[in-house]
């Protein structure tokens, strides 16, 4: 085999790979946004119904309401 032809066929071996590679990661992207989406989801659940979300940001507006005054 000639060195042409042997870099050829280790090209095309190197671009194969990182093609199935670039389909891993977007998979992999896929799955932390679905994960990263389903704690959004709890915890705007949790939020919602124990009121401390409200409660933390009233705490905030009166602490900083007492500061300019």
């Amino acid at each position: 085999m000639s060195t042409s032809t042997s870099h050829r066929a280790r090209r095309a071996r190197s671009l194969l790979r990182a093609g199935r590679d670039a389909g891993q990661a977007t998979a992999e992207y896929a799955l932390v946004l679905l994960g990263a989406s389903a704690v959004a989801v709890l915890l705007g659940g949790w939020a919602a119904k124990t009121g401390k979300v409200g409660s933390l940001l009233n705490a905030i507006i009166d602490q900083l309401a007492t500061h300019v005054r």
